[in-house]
């Protein structure tokens, strides 16, 4: 079993879903402002104990989405990677897991939630051929959706779709691998 840790987020950048979690802990949850900040943060990790480091590439606002800058996303993976621990992502769309590839994430923690569109085929080749891995988390999706308050219906397509981007994934030679994208 492997843990990340703390994982981190775009500066200003927490995710509207961890609005209700208490105020204490959510100021210990880094979001770095620049590279040397996530290098740091990273170090501090995993010398605390954590087996990977885990970025919040994409997280959703009110509205809208932070993105977590590509040099911050590149040397916290380098840090990572320096020290021999793997690093997974936390994409939520097509540009997030192009992200990720940017920044050397060696798994993601989840398909694309909420997407419906396939993945274009030459960004899942991209990912197999760099030996990027993913995890489904697809029985999280059903509780998350409901816990939105999204329509049965609605709800339903987003989950086929991602069970088919998984499927997708899979046959074409991606590694999927058992994990969660929660504590």
């Amino acid at each position: 079993i492997l843990t990340v840790g703390l994982p981190l987020f775009p500066h200003k950048g927490l995710p509207i879903y961890l609005d209700h979690l208490p105020r204490d802990f959510i100021a210990r949850m880094p979001q770095p402002a620049d590279s040397a900040e996530a290098a740091r943060v990273v170090r501090e990790n995993l010398a605390a104990g954590a087996n990977a480091t885990k970025l919040f590439i994409v997280t959703p606002q009110a509205g809208r989405v932070t993105r977590m800058p590509a040099d911050i996303a590149r040397a916290a993976a380098d840090e990572s990677h320096r020290r021999g621990a793997l690093v997974f992502a936390h994409p939520t769309d097509i540009a997030g897991v192009e992200a990720s590839l940017a920044a050397g994430v060696d798994i993601l923690a989840h398909t694309t939630h909420g997407v419906e569109t396939p993945w274009p085929a030459a960004l899942q080749q991209k990912a197999i051929s760099l030996g990027m891995s993913l995890i489904p988390t697809l029985q999280l999706m059903g509780y998350e959706l409901k816990k939105e308050n999204v329509p049965a219906d609605a709800a339903a397509r987003l989950i086929a779709a991602s069970v088919a981007h998984v499927r997708s994934f899979a046959a074409a030679g991606g590694q999927v691998l058992f994990g969660t994208d929660v504590g």
